[in-house]
């Protein structure tokens, strides 16, 4: 199996719903500055404007708890507030340079984490692990 073999297989697997739940209970659990910014990067590559709504509803927390993080994250230079040009009584969270500097850190190191521990696994526990876990969630 080759990278782009095992690149393909992961991402089928992180495509399936259960395994996208799980993901979201995962981030839920966080409910940190840090997911907010990971949250916030992924959005911004898809192009998708956010707003502290839906920080909320996403990390299913109060909109109280996510003012005091997105205040802390404004006030370390992490995000920056603007309004929407399509309706300007609706206010967009978008990441500073700084900000998604974090939280490619962040997203670098944990899969530069996740690489390291494959390496251990050769070819053939890797098509293993792949099937098992194609049995478990389709």
């Amino acid at each position: 199996m080759n990278s782009m073999d095992f690149f393909n297989n992961l991402q089928n697997i992180f495509n399936n719903e259960t395994v996208k739940n799980n993901f979201e209970q995962l981030m839920n659990s966080l409910k940190g500055r840090i997911s907010i910014l990971i949250y916030l990067k992924f959005k911004s590559e898809a192009n998708v404007e956010t707003t502290a709504g839906d920080l909320a509803n996403y990390f299913k927390i109060s909109t109280a708890r996510v003012a005091k993080s997105l205040n802390n994250l404004e006030e370390g230079c992490k995000i920056i507030r603007k309004k929407s040009k399509n309706d300007k009584r609706v206010t967009i969270i978008a990441l500073t340079e700084e900000g998604l500097r974090d939280a490619n850190e962040v997203v670098n190191y944990h899969l530069n984490l996740i690489g390291e521990k494959l390496k251990k696994i050769n070819e053939e526990e890797l098509k293993v692990f792949f099937d098992v876990i194609n049995k478990l969630v389709y």
